[in-house]
């Protein structure tokens, strides 16, 4: 991604205590980091006037006398729309089509308010099988604004705005790349929860938990100072939720380990607590030994971890990293394709010609133009070979975007058809090609029996005889010990319409 010379660089992180900087030189893929500093905001700093952050900005590097305008500032997790979309493996440059595709029907804001940027995991896409794994952000504009004036403000010039979760990924030591990992990001007012599953980002969430002031950059980690147990209390049940939501998006299997990263003076007690909680092994973020700091300085970096991923991650590939200032857009692949125009241009000219060649060759067939036209028909069949792929291609992505399920609506229809909560509850949810699980408990079997109705009462289409939308298969209802919800069992409630059940949807009409 960068040239032989050596890049000077500056990161810049924040939240609502304190600006963190970190001066970077970046020779190739090498990332050494000359200073790293923590800078408490003063009464004066207006955060809410990008010019006002600015100018701050601005004291701080020169009080540091760090000497570089090129900038990278990180988008927090609360201010983005992060989707993994699952796409069909084609071209690379056909890839930010694809996505622009799909993630409008994600957003909750038209895509023209918005950039949206996408990175490509290195590992964990089923390519074999037809299918690749995106991860993809979306920031609205006036987000993007805010942040490009604030650093034009500083006298900076901006390189990159990158997404804060990944670049708390892209910071953390090797052992992070196996297994799953929980990566806990303590803010004064939010904490990111980051799942990393073989090393690459899974599922992120921003929890608004508020760090008394008296604990807030008032401690190191590890001090001996008083804990303040309610944020800590407070933030143990967000990483449950964060559990819990990750477990039902049917990823597998439970995390392995976890990492807390920050500095409001709870780290330590937090390592402490979910230790006793989860049992899992906890520690404090450390950045890894391969990454070149000042010396002394590597046990100090606790909050560090996303102001060092944006260094780290200026020196990846392209497609490895978020930039929302210049984001991998369909007209990337508008320019390729520009350039293959003459090319096509030529096999087709050849193809408009290829009647006539052979007419000349029966008629004068020297062994210099007999060589020349195997060789044109050599590359039309090439082309042709090149076209017929492209229609498979074409319809991978039809078949595609007809197995699509809006489980939004099909969920939003369940809840319709199910009883009142004093009758009937949902345990577990579980979400596949042209299917949706439902384990419950119900209060007697008539219940259940009034919701397998419900549901297969959905239909599709208008007229006399619509066909059914759900097929119901009805699992075995046991007792259970509950006193009041006596029994529990699953039904499994298959889309009739989807292309994997069509062919036994004629019976349900």
């Amino acid at each position: 991604m960068l040239g032989a010379r050596t890049d000077k660089l500056v990161t810049l992180d924040w939240d609502t205590h304190a600006l963190r900087v970190v001066y970077a030189h970046i020779r190739r893929d090498r990332v050494r980091i000359v200073k790293a500093v923590t800078v408490p905001w003063t009464a004066q700093v207006d955060r809410r006037e990008s010019a006002s952050i600015g100018r701050f900005i601005r004291r701080v590097l020169d009080e540091q006398r760090i000497r570089t305008n090129r900038a990278v500032v990180d988008i927090p997790r609360d201010q983005v729309v992060l989707n993994m979309l699952e796409l069909p493996v084609g071209e690379p440059d056909e890839l930010p089509s694809m996505v622009h595709f799909q993630i409008v029907k994600e957003l909750p804001f038209s895509l023209e308010e918005a950039v949206v940027d996408f990175v490509v995991p290195t590992t964990g896409s089923d390519e074999a099988g037809g299918q690749i794994e995106v991860l993809v952000a979306a920031c609205r504009n006036e987000v993007l604004a805010f942040y490009q004036s604030v650093v034009e403000s500083a006298g900076l010039t901006l390189e990159r705005i990158g997404l804060r979760p990944h670049a708390n990924l892209t910071a953390l030591p090797p052992e992070a790349t196996t297994g799953r990992l929980l990566y806990i990001d303590v803010g004064p007012t939010l904490t990111e929860i980051d799942i990393i599953a073989q090393g690459q980002l899974t599922f992120s969430r921003a929890a608004s938990v508020s760090v008394p002031p008296a604990s807030a950059g008032s401690r190191d980690a590890g001090s001996d100072a008083p804990s303040d147990e309610a944020a800590v209390n407070a933030l143990l049940v967000e990483v449950t939720r964060t559990l819990e939501a990750y477990r039902t998006t049917g990823t597998g299997s439970a995390v392995d380990r976890a990492i807390v990263g920050g500095s409001c003076g709870i780290e330590a007690d937090l390592v402490a607590a979910l230790e006793k909680r989860f049992g899992f092994a906890v520690t404090l973020f450390t950045p890894p030994a391969s990454l070149d700091l000042p010396a002394g300085q590597r046990d100090g970096l606790t909050a560090f971890s996303a102001a060092l991923g944006l260094a780290v991650g200026h020196a990846s590939e392209r497609n490895h990293c978020f930039d929302f200032l210049n984001p991998k857009a369909p007209e990337d692949a508008i320019r390729a394709r520009r350039r293959k125009r003459p090319l096509v241009a030529v096999a087709v000219m050849l193809y408009v010609a290829a009647p006539l060649v052979a007419y000349l060759q029966i008629v004068r067939p020297p062994q210099a133009e007999i060589r020349s036209l195997r060789t044109e028909v050599n590359a039309q069949k090439k082309w042709e070979k090149g076209f017929k792929d492209f229609q498979s291609q074409i319809s991978v992505a039809r078949d595609w975007v007809e197995r699509e399920v809006v489980w939004l609506d099909e969920l939003d229809n369940v809840v319709q058809a199910l009883a009142s909560p004093t009758d009937a509850y949902v345990e577990r949810i579980t979400m596949k090609e042209g299917e949706l699980r439902l384990e419950l408990r119900v209060t007697n079997v008539g219940i259940k029996n009034n919701l397998v109705k419900s549901l297969e009462a959905f239909t599709v289409g208008e007229g006399d005889d619509p066909p059914s939308r759900y097929q119901v298969d009805q699992g075995r209802f046991v007792a259970s010990t509950d006193p009041k919800y006596k029994f529990r069992g699953s039904l499994t409630v298959i889309l009739t319409s989807h292309p994997s059940n069509k062919k036994s949807a004629a019976r349900w009409r």
